[in-house]
């Protein structure tokens, strides 16, 4: 068997020859005829491939999986004994550097919290038993070949293509690196595998990206780069073009941008030198001894601080360039950026494009598939693009249903929420769960902390509390805008969870996997003019006496923009929080109006719209002038409104409590409350009829008899 290695490691090649000699692996010790010494450093790789198997089967040896499975199982082995050494050196360091005795306790304490802690899966990571692997190495190595097969094919795919845009120059020696003006340390490359899915979960491609390894450690401001902001789309943006498609009839297109990062320049005094990646290493002989090659980096690349930036004025400026010729018009957004208003005018017509641009996914809807096409092919032409499925964004599935009645389309996260339960099994509720939260549920953090709470919410933190919370969110705000009021609250203990808020969580992921194939629906039949609800709670956070709010801005029959959030400020009463709460959905409708200006939807905000308040204390004080000892100490910003109802961009409505359906980004509501309202709140059922909303003006008729005595208090209060 070793002489099998040994004509192996002998029959390795380089782009510059043999890579090995037996010079340089001697076989002999240093007194015998031939013997010396390995050179320090030299890395000589264990057998693997064709060659190895076909020497193995020349000499009539036989390759054995149980062998190579303990091969495996045992460099694990090491690896793990030398990553405890480590860390048993590093603790040893700590302490003995300790000048307390409750030192010493913190330092073994952090040592066993990060011991125990276990690493979570995301969500959409795995497939049935198959984990992406973490590495080039773990992904070649892989016991199905046909599997390997494939990783491989990827890994060449992407370096194929870096090299074909240019984006690297290679084999540079350290003073070639300085010759071209590079000084700084070479960057490593951070290579990352994952699986991409289809809207079925199952896998549709092999995905590799070669990224600059740019944390902190590695590339500063100042030295690699200047500025890297780059604008990204607002969660609400992707829903109100649903919305339009629905209402107007158009249709739509998605493509992607390939490779899009690379499509940018790096600025000249900003290039930097990258080392290969394992696998890929390059060496030249110099004066005899053996030198590292690098690469320079020529173009924009993935993990550079300053790469999403680069690509963004690149694309912006490409995309004006190109359609601000006859008959194209371009406008970019200035409410949303990442927003593109194209026109074309033909002799007799004029059609229109809405392009939202993630980065270098472009989700698009147009008057007709021909003009979409024609944006399309005039990208495409710039930038390598392929079309994609308009029916899956983002994690996100949305159906499209078309009938000479009714168009509609449905947003779900079916597979993004079964990813997230395989990833938390053992928290599934058995049971059914009717909402969100358990009803009268409200979370905090603690007002006092002792040494048992601080171990618990060790222990919750590190069975994943915080991961767990973020998949929760991210579906909350796609799909499930009933369960914002649950994220919002959560989010408070964030921190130093309770048992009440991981049970909480638990709830939560029960109640979106009963319902994982339902989400929000927009429909041609539904409203024609943006429609707002907005409510607060009058219960305070013990901690620090600030309540919950929360608005829903209804289009198609639908919710475009969905908020739960705890209030900025402390409130003396009701009417007061709902007051604050009434403003700040004012501030966000004056956004979506402005919106639909740019996008020349005027017809959509020539009237003013309607914001529905169940409390009509607050609603009055929106519409009148009254100060008084009740309400003079509410802040100038708060009276916003009132300057938007002057200038009839809204007016403020009286509701019945039960039909406000923003009641539910309020508080942990009953089964009762939520058969009635989710529904309205989700598009699958019509919202309350508007002759049962009555102007603020007719204060005498305008709530539920049940509720007007508590709302009379509420205004005799604050009023």
């Amino acid at each position: 068997m070793h002489d099998c290695y040994y004509q192996w490691l002998m029959e390795q090649t380089t782009d510059y020859g043999m890579r090995f000699s037996q010079e340089s692996i001697p076989r002999s010790r240093p007194s015998l005829q031939g013997g010396g010494y390995i050179e320090p450093g030299l890395m000589i790789p264990p057998p693997h491939g064709k060659l190895w198997r076909d020497i193995l089967d020349l000499k009539g040896l036989k390759r054995s999986e149980i062998n190579k499975q303990r091969v495996i199982k045992s460099n694990m082995m090491v690896k793990e004994a030398i990553s405890m050494t480590h860390q048993a050196v590093k603790i040893i360091h700590d302490i003995s550097n300790c000048q307390s005795q409750d030192e010493t306790e913190q330092i073994i304490e952090a040592y066993k919290i990060r011991k125990t802690k276990k690493k979570r899966t995301k969500a959409t990571a795995t497939v049935g038993d198959k984990t992406a692997p973490r590495g080039i190495s773990e992904a070649l190595r892989n016991c199905d070949r046909e599997e390997a097969f494939k990783w491989f094919a990827s890994i060449n795919k992407e370096w194929d293509g870096l090299n074909d845009m240019g984006v690297l120059k290679h084999d540079l020696t350290k003073e070639d690196l300085i010759e071209m003006g590079i000084t700084t340390n070479p960057i490593p490359f951070s290579i990352c595998l994952d699986y991409k899915f289809n809207d079925t979960r199952q896998i549709d491609r092999y995905k590799t990206r070669f990224a600059l390894a740019g944390h902190p450690g590695n590339m500063q401001k100042g030295v690699h780069y200047d500025k890297t902001y780059a604008a990204t789309p607002n969660q609400h943006s992707a829903r109100i073009l649903q919305a339009i498609m629905v209402r107007y009839g158009m249709k739509r297109l998605a493509f992607d941008i390939t490779m899009a990062y690379c499509n940018a320049k790096l600025p000249p005094d900003q290039a930097v030198a990258v080392r290969y990646p394992n696998g890929f290493r390059r060496y030249k002989k110099v004066n005899g001894m053996s030198v590292e090659l690098y690469m320079a980096l020529m173009l924009n690349l993935y993990g550079h601080p300053a790469a999403g930036r680069n690509w963004d004025k690149t694309r912006n400026a490409g995309i004006k360039q190109d359609f601000s010729k006859q008959p194209w018009t371009v406008l970019r957004c200035i409410k949303e950026p990442c927003l593109f208003y194209f026109e074309l005018t033909r002799p007799h017509t004029v059609e229109r494009v809405y392009a939202l641009i993630h980065t270098d996914d472009a989700d698009m809807i147009g008057d007709s598939d021909e003009v979409l096409m024609e944006v399309y092919n005039i990208v495409k032409k710039r930038w390598g693009c392929k079309i994609v499925d308009a029916s899956f964004m983002l994690g996100i599935k949305r159906t499209l249903h078309e009938t000479p009645q009714e168009t509609t389309v449905t947003l779900t996260m079916q597979a993004f929420i079964e990813g997230m339960v395989s990833a938390f099994p053992e928290l599934l509720i058995k049971r059914a769960v009717e909402t969100p939260l358990p009803p009268g549920m409200f979370l905090h953090k603690r007002t006092k902390t002792s040494a048992e709470d601080k171990q618990e919410s060790d222990e919750i933190l590190q069975a994943g509390f915080q991961r767990l919370f973020g998949m929760l969110l991210w579906a909350a705000r796609g799909v499930f805008p009933e369960a914002l009021v649950a994220t919002s609250t959560a989010g408070r203990t964030m921190s130093a969870p309770t048992k009440e808020s991981w049970h909480a969580l638990s709830w939560l992921m029960t109640y979106m996997y009963q319902r994982k194939s339902r989400g929000i629906r927009f429909s041609s039949r539904g409203n024609k003019f943006y429609i707002c609800y907005v409510d607060a709670s009058n219960k305070p956070d013990p901690t620090d006496g600030k309540a919950q709010y929360g608005y829903c801005i209804m289009l198609s029959g639908g919710p475009v923009v969905s908020v739960s959030k705890k209030a900025a400020h402390v409130s003396q009463s009701a009417s007061h929080n709902e007051y604050m709460a009434i403003t700040h959905c004012a501030r966000h409708m004056a956004w979506v109006r402005d919106l639909l200006t740019e996008l020349r939807l005027e017809s959509m905000a020539e009237k003013p719209t309607p914001i529905y308040g169940d409390n009509r204390a607050a609603n009055l004080q929106a519409h009148e002038d009254i100060v008084t000892s009740g309400n003079m100490f509410i802040q100038l910003p708060y009276h916003y409104t009132k300057q938007e109802i002057q200038e009839g961009n809204i007016e403020i409505v009286d509701i019945y409590s039960e039909d406000n359906i923003s009641d539910l980004t309020t508080k942990a509501y009953s089964r009762q409350v939520a058969d009635k309202l989710v529904p309205q709140m989700t598009g699958y059922d019509v919202l309350p009829p508007p002759a049962l909303h009555r102007k603020g003006e007719n204060h005498s008729e305008d709530v539920a008899p049940r509720k007007r005595n508590n709302l009379a208090a509420a205004g005799e209060e604050s009023l």
